[in-house]
């Protein structure tokens, strides 16, 4: 399974590996939920889900369509911290505005 065998080699490179996964307990998922981070890191189980779930024989469409709106949801999000401080907003130079999000 090429997957959970990139997510074995990389572990050597890095700790901070993240995964895409249609569930939270998959095989890759349970691989990178095994590296130990000391207790310090802010997310810890490394996994985000598009809560598609397991599809023996599924479409490419679905899959692309669950990660765009699961990274898209992530993006306002961090949009949406980064507006809500103006310290937040003056430090990372930020262009966005809330009509942006809209």
């Amino acid at each position: 399974f090429a997957p959970l065998a990139c997510s074995n080699l990389l572990q050597s490179f890095s700790s901070s590996i993240f995964a895409v996964c249609s569930e939270w307990d998959t095989q890759v998922g349970k691989q990178l939920r095994s590296i130990y981070s000391g207790g310090l890191d802010l997310l810890t189980s490394r996994i985000f889900s598009t809560e598609v779930g397991v599809r023996p024989a599924e479409p490419c469409s679905i899959s692309v369509v669950a990660t765009h709106q699961l990274l898209t949801n992530i993006f306002e999000h961090i949009c949406m911290t980064i507006l809500s401080d103006p310290n937040f907003r003056y430090v990372t130079g930020s262009v966005i505005n809330e009509s942006d999000l809209q």
